[in-house]
């Protein structure tokens, strides 16, 4: 290996050259290579595209006839739910109906219990004045001063 002069400038020159060159043919075969990769994803995807459209789609398209029978199967199913909501909805009215009449005995009661507890109240107040009368005549009585 030259190590001065116009040799040593050679020399890399020389280096530079293989380098170039090396990285040229490599751009070449990964161009090739890429080119040959995308062909090949090319043809798959037509050869998957072919199938799906001549195997998969006409299982699936509809005539006329079918999508009006489905459509009359769909409206049968509806009915049939709107009838069960509607008989859902009957009995949740018939419970609120039937909560509400015991709200109703229920306020009746508590009326009642109320008017009780007023003259229970106003009877109190009567026992009240014959112990306050009771206890006056005891304090008499006994000759004791009033109020102790």
């Amino acid at each position: 290996m030259p190590t001065e002069g116009m040799a040593l400038m050679l020399s890399g020159m020389n280096t530079a050259l293989t380098t170039t060159a090396t990285a040229i043919t490599c751009f070449f075969v990964y161009s090739y290579f890429y080119g040959k990769l995308t062909d090949v994803q090319t043809h798959l995807f037509s050869a998957v595209e072919k199938a799906v459209l001549i195997h998969i789609i006409p299982r699936f398209a509809f005539d006329t006839e079918a999508v009006n029978h489905q459509t009359a199967r769909l409206i049968g199913q509806l009915r049939a739910l709107i009838t069960e909501v509607q008989k859902g909805t009957g009995g949740i009215l018939e419970t609120l109906a039937g909560l509400t009449s015991r709200d109703d005995r229920l306020m009746e009661k508590l009326d009642t219990l109320i008017a009780h507890q007023d003259s229970q109240l106003a009877g109190t107040g009567k026992v009240i004045e014959g112990l306050e009368r009771l206890h006056d005549l005891t304090a008499e009585g006994f000759r004791l001063k009033p109020g102790k």
